[in-house]
């Protein structure tokens, strides 16, 4: 890369006392997203989501424009990586054109959940990655997870997207639909995709925060909000 390229590049200096830091990156050439890259590759290689690296980026690149990408840095590491897809006419989001494609499936209440959903308000988790170490099974103290789900809050709310469209891993999906106390809906049954049986599924973080406000448990609104506060962003 040269130097006049360089210039158009902000990579933003993260506090070295925080425990673990947040990188909203917007550009495809960023040092951060491509870290994040690099991690959310080696995650689904290794989960058998896909077979190289190659698949993966041919997967998301007709969203590149549309997308930013969310690094979790630790000790100038990055450790975890989300990809978020946000809506434009022609491209849409990438979980429901596979759907479309008969890919994953939405079945009729599905249809009826998204009837009412506002493009424009709504964002698409396209994936969510956290390195092997780094895990709530691998015996961490730290909760990486909850960092991650903080700042697609934050972003979420930030801006005006409410809606959060992913597909699940069926493995993993009603620990979910558990947690967010049904404000998370299975938009239709598990569908073999990428290496796993898969759920599409979409949350309200508006509702979410009301069910978990209306439970007595403000302190996970707390702890999810509190996550995404300290985001930094590289252009």
């Amino acid at each position: 890369m040269g130097a006049a390229e360089q210039l158009h590049h902000v990579t933003p200096e993260i506090d070295s006392s925080q425990e673990a830091a947040l990188v909203v990156c917007h550009d495809p050439e960023g040092y951060y997203w491509k870290e994040a890259e690099k991690v959310e590759a080696e995650v689904f290689i290794d989960s058998e989501y896909v077979r190289n690296e190659d698949e993966l980026v041919a997967e998301y690149a007709a969203y590149e424009k549309k997308s930013q990408m969310i690094a979790l840095v630790e000790d100038g590491e990055v450790i975890g990586s989300t990809r978020i897809i946000r809506y434009a006419l022609g491209t849409g989001f990438k979980t429901l054109n596979d759907a479309a494609l008969g890919k994953l499936a939405i079945d009729p209440r599905g249809r009826e959940i998204l009837d009412d959903c506002v493009p424009s308000e709504t964002i698409e988790v396209g994936t969510i990655a956290l390195k092997r170490g780094y895990r709530a099974q691998d015996g961490v103290h730290k909760d990486y997870a909850t960092t991650m789900y903080g700042a697609i809050y934050k972003l979420a709310i930030e801006q005006g997207t409410p809606n959060v469209i992913a597909s699940f891993d069926a493995g993993y999906y009603h620990g979910f639909e558990a947690f967010f106390g049904g404000t998370v809906k299975a938009l239709g049954p598990p569908v073999h995709y990428m290496g796993s049986d898969t759920v599409v599924a979409m949350l309200n973080v508006n509702e979410s925060i009301d069910y978990f406000q209306r439970t007595g448990q403000d302190a996970i609104v707390e702890l999810l909000l509190e996550s995404g506060n300290h985001m930094a962003n590289e252009y």
